[in-house]
């Protein structure tokens, strides 16, 4: 469970998801397993990581190296096409206040 009350979501490579579009569209065959590892990074010795967070690499750009997905869309690409490395985030919703 979450804890600070967002809900959870999940990071795909564009990459992946574009070939996945394609594939919709009858474009491209159908996708590889998703490869995340593509798009993460070790923590540095300076960088304390909470939680275990799989780290994105630096100046990575949502909607041009990767977008957010919620969890039942996730859910499904990770059964039908396996991943190498789940990335899950907490997103809370513009506007959205956090009860303390």
């Amino acid at each position: 469970s979450l804890e600070s009350g967002g809900k959870p979501a999940f990071i795909l490579t564009m990459d992946w998801y574009k070939t996945w579009v394609d594939y919709t569209e009858d474009k491209s065959p159908s996708p590889t397993p998703i490869q995340n590892s593509k798009i993460i990074r070790e923590p540095t010795s300076k960088e304390i990581v909470i939680d275990k967070k799989v780290l994105l690499k630096k100046g990575l750009q949502e909607r041009e190296d990767f977008i957010i997905i919620p969890k039942k869309a996730w859910d499904c690409f990770a059964a039908w096409y396996g991943c190498d490395t789940t990335i899950q985030r907490e997103v809370i919703e513009e506007g959205e206040k956090k009860d303390k």
